[in-house]
């Protein structure tokens, strides 16, 4: 269902058609990194867009000058001069120092997307879509009541075909006008809308996306689609926009909507495509036991925070081993409802529980002969532990629904980020299973203590991300800095993403710190595992986005360190959800001054 709201106060003047300007009715619509703002445009005089004074309309973007346009409504038309800015002004992807504007026109300045669009006379912002930190969060929370409630989020990426600025002037309110209120649109760049999709499945995401991509049809740039769900294709926000983007680039003008693959219920998403990028002794020592532990059947613990590699790991183990010919099967227990855990492992009986329509073979059948990684472990409830043990011991199962035992030949290799011997002395992981599982156990360190691996494989991501067309593509010496000066607590996973986003971000053939996450240029600017400065402390903030966010920071560190930097204890105390928590924690780069 359409938002009403939208469709009624966004309206869009066919391009040629006359412009009324009584009233104000014409306003700039102006899409940029921080999200979308509308300004009418005076009946005289000017109105003067660019970075800083005293330009009427200022935007903290890299790519304006401090006065980078002028826009002035002359008669019946609108006019738009460069004021020898430089990065250019575009109309329709032309340079031009003065020319005229229609509505449907595209302008650009710098990497700021303009163009002209009739309101209403009480309209003052474009509604319905929001920067794409704002939308990052929601997409964390929305994982986390769908991982509660047992439901699916779906995702999409909407981007221009080839180099082509992106038409956002009639991307937008098309877009938002095919979805329904609760979903979500955001600015992922200048170019690329990224759409959630609340409580949405693998039939319903695939039809938005079919529908989106069909309604902009014949458009010159042609769109395309990436669309990616939770827990179909990934089991984090961190995967879901890791997917949906690499399915987007698999898209073309033939194949214009692609998905990404779906893999085991709950499953994990692909390992990390790092290409085994090594530099750092810990590492190398983790690698080598890796292939000391291949030729041997015993089970393995792997061990690492999140997105440090644990995957790769468990690869390691699989392919270096007699095993390498038969199915490597992953499942994330984190991400599957408690109710379907133990039919996700073992597979259940047409008629077992409501909706079991027909036989299911589980991921210990789908490994049989070869290995099952069981990842985020320390999810597990405690029948599906007690269960585990058993097949474990004696190598059979029942289906749900079924006594008749099934046996396999698996190897397990179980990975967590949690402290399961905690558990098992708090009492919430059996110490059993606990002993049958860490027989030998495989600590892979963080990114932040990996520093020599950290710039290969941001370029080994570049590479990947940007493909035949800007194979030169590399970082300058700024942004190199603040890569290395950030602590990554999303690691490897985190990187990646940021690598992928800078990508699309990058004006040349350089990426720059103005192309790199917010979270990583504050931890550049004030010093590794800071927050930014609060107000009244050093340099004062420029805009009041950024003194709310240095409040916001210092109230956070307030709140951790009352807290012990009990991050579960902190998010309670702030009356949020401890994943929210977690995300500003890494948008500001805050970290306990003496974490390692």
């Amino acid at each position: 269902m359409p938002d009403d709201r939208t469709s009624a106060e966004a309206t869009t003047i066919r391009a040629g058609t006359p412009v009324p300007l009584a009233g104000r009715h014409i306003a700039l619509v102006v899409f940029f990194r921080e999200g979308v703002t509308v300004r009418p445009l005076p009946e005289t005089g000017a109105l003067v867009v660019g970075r800083g004074e005293p330009a009427d309309l200022k935007l903290e973007d890299p790519s304006l000058s401090r006065q980078h346009a002028r826009f002035v409504c002359e008669g019946d038309e609108v006019w738009v001069e460069d004021l020898g800015s430089t990065n250019g002004t575009r109309i329709n992807g032309r340079r031009s120092r003065r020319g005229r504007v229609k509505v449907g026109d595209a302008v650009g300045l710098g990497s700021v997307a303009v163009s002209l669009h009739a309101l209403s006379a009480v309209e003052t912002e474009l509604h319905g879509v929001e920067s794409y930190e704002r939308l990052a969060a929601a997409l964390e929370e929305e994982v986390v009541r769908a991982q509660t409630f047992g439901r699916a989020v779906g995702v999409l990426l909407l981007q221009a075909a080839g180099r082509t600025a992106a038409r956002l002037d009639r991307w937008c309110p098309n877009v938002r006008a095919l979805l329904r209120p609760v979903d979500r649109l955001a600015l992922y760049s200048p170019g690329v809308l990224l759409v959630c999709l609340v409580e949405s499945d693998l039939q319903r995401t695939a039809k938005v996306a079919e529908q989106v991509v069909l309604a902009h049809k014949g458009e010159r740039p042609a769109m395309l689609c990436g669309w990616s769900v939770y827990p179909d294709c990934a089991a984090s926000a961190e995967a879901l926009i890791a997917t949906v983007g690499a399915a987007a680039r698999q898209a073309t003008r033939r194949a214009p909507v692609v998905g990404a693959p779906p893999v085991a219920l709950g499953g994990s998403a692909p390992p990390l495509e790092s290409a085994r990028v090594v530099r750092s002794p810990r590492m190398e020592e983790v690698f080598r036991l890796a292939e000391h532990l291949a030729a041997s059947q015993i089970p393995v613990l792997i061990q690492g925070e999140t997105g440090v590699g644990k995957e790769l790991v468990a690869q390691a183990i699989h392919t270096g081993g007699p095993r390498a010919r038969h199915p490597l099967r992953s499942v994330n227990c984190g991400a599957i409802p408690q109710t379907l855990i133990e039919s996700a492992l073992f597979g259940h009986e047409r008629g077992a529980f409501t909706g079991a329509d027909q036989k299911s073979v589980g991921v210990f059948e789908h490994a049989h002969r070869g290995t099952l990684l069981l990842d985020e472990i320390g999810e597990l409830s405690a029948a599906a532990q007690a269960a585990l043990l058993r097949v474990l011991d004696t190598k059979r199962f029942c289906r749900v629904g079924s006594a008749v035992e099934v046996e396999v030949d698996v190897r397990v290799i179980a990975a967590t980020h949690r402290d399961l011997e905690a558990m098992a002395q708090a009492g919430t992981f059996r110490a059993d299973l606990l002993y049958r599982l860490n027989t030998m156990v495989i600590n892979v360190p963080p990114l932040r203590e990996r520093l020599q691996e950290i710039m290969p494989l941001a370029e080994h991501f570049v590479r990947r991300a940007a493909g035949r067309g800007r194979r030169g593509l590399r970082f300058d010496p700024a942004a190199a800095a603040a890569m290395q000066a950030y602590g990554w607590p999303g690691n490897v996973r985190e990187l990646r993403n940021a690598v992928e986003r800078a990508v699309v971000l990058a004006l040349d053939d350089a990426i720059t710190l103005d192309d790199l996450p917010d979270r990583v240029r504050h931890a550049h600017r004030h010093g590794v595992g800071a927050p930014p400065v609060p107000p009244g402390q050093g340099q004062q903030p420029t805009n009041i986005k950024s003194a709310l966010d240095q409040v916001e920071a210092q109230l956070l560190v307030d709140a951790l360190e009352a807290n012990g930097w009990n991050q579960s204890q902190t998010a309670r105390a702030l009356g949020m959800p401890r994943r929210t928590l977690v995300y500003k924690l890494r948008r500001y780069g805050i970290r306990k001054k003496d974490s390692p």
